[in-house]
């Protein structure tokens, strides 16, 4: 009996003892297998999150080109706009310019004079009605012919000299107003 019992007894260690590395074994298998599939997960997510970004960032891009453009689309309308004043308070100057007498000139003497009254309250409110779109040099004339009725407010009436500088101011600025529209015709091949 004691030869039955003893191999009855290795069985039974040999069968724990199998049972008991296996169950190790078993376990370390699926703790690798778990951590693979954790480190799976992480890597699938980080992919997504990539590619999520990648796309946002994607958007954006098309987004901000796009707000671009709607931004040059506004600045071109406003320049045009702004052209168009422009081009309509010329019309206008010039227009009256030809029904009133500001500059008369002397076909005897050669001589011009200069009326203030024609320019005071016709055509200097059209000049500053839109005077922010003026070309420089014409605003620069209208100013200085500004100055000149300012000094003669303070020192009485001017001289001849004045009366030259007014009537070339004011040629200038009919001569710029011409050849700003002339160059608008030609640009625009009107």
């Amino acid at each position: 009996m004691n030869d039955a019992f003893i191999a009855l007894i290795s069985v039974a260690v040999g069968t724990v003892s199998t049972g008991v590395v296996s169950y190790f074994l078993q376990s370390s298998q699926f703790n690798r297998q778990k951590e693979f599939e954790i480190e799976k997960q992480k890597t699938q997510h980080k992919k997504q999150l990539e590619i999520q970004e990648a796309q946002y960032k994607h958007q954006l891009d098309i987004q901000e080109k796009q707000n671009q453009r709607q931004l040059e689309i506004l600045k071109d309308q406003f320049k045009r706009e702004q052209i168009a004043k422009k081009l309509e308070a010329y019309n206008e100057i010039l227009k009256v310019n030809n029904d009133v007498q500001v500059i008369e000139w002397n076909p005897q003497t050669g001589e011009s004079t200069f009326h203030s009254e024609p320019y005071n309250h016709l055509i200097r409110p059209l000049l500053y009605k839109n005077f922010h779109l003026l070309e420089e040099e014409i605003a620069k004339a209208v100013q200085e012919i500004d100055n000149t009725f300012l000094k003669w407010k303070v020192l009485g009436e001017g001289d001849d000299f004045d009366n030259e500088e007014l009537c070339k101011r004011y040629l200038a600025i009919i001569t710029s107003i011409e050849m700003e529209l002339n160059d608008y015709r030609k640009t625009f091949q009107l």
